[in-house]
């Protein structure tokens, strides 16, 4: 694998990571894929909120994602939790050098961008942080007082020239 080789390192597949589950796409050919989106996106916007037809809501993907990134950066001793009405993140000593990759679809990468920089979430996480086939976002934890720290966007849907 490309991430991690270099240091030997050996994935680790996080199965709540993986995009919004929709079952009823499983054995659907690409036409057939792009008329139901096309129809899902038709339906009105409050509707959104139960995923796709056939498959899991909004709400449980966005709750699986990010029960998952938390129990991974919680490994590394990476916690959420509120400071006055703010909300910031716990984090050892040095936390801001610390390096995680996660590899994931657009989906669930917005979800990720979005828990972590403290928006909102809305249905629709991957228009709203849309990047490139095989693009590289980075974030990283900058402190912001004796408190704790917050989660800053360095660069997004970065691609390299291939």
């Amino acid at each position: 694998m490309i991430v991690g080789g270099a240091q030997d390192l050996v994935p680790e597949v996080i199965h709540n990571l993986e995009e919004i589950r929709v079952p009823v796409l499983e054995n659907a050919t690409q036409s057939e894929v792009d008329a139901y989106f096309a129809a899902a996106m038709r339906r009105p916007l409050s509707h959104h909120w139960e995923g796709f037809p056939g498959g899991e809501s909004f709400r449980e993907f966005h709750a699986r994602v990010t029960t998952a990134l938390e129990s991974v950066l919680a490994h590394y001793s990476v916690r959420r939790e509120a400071a006055e009405e703010f909300t910031v993140w716990t984090a050892p000593a040095r936390g801001h050098t610390l390096r995680v990759a996660i590899v994931a679809h657009g989906g669930t990468n917005a979800v990720i961008l979005a828990h972590l920089l403290g928006v909102d979430p809305v249905p629709w996480e991957w228009c709203r942080f849309e990047t490139p086939l095989a693009a590289i976002s980075n974030i990283s934890l900058r402190s912001v007082s004796d408190h704790g720290y917050v989660w800053s966007l360095q660069r997004f849907g970065w691609r390299a020239e291939l």
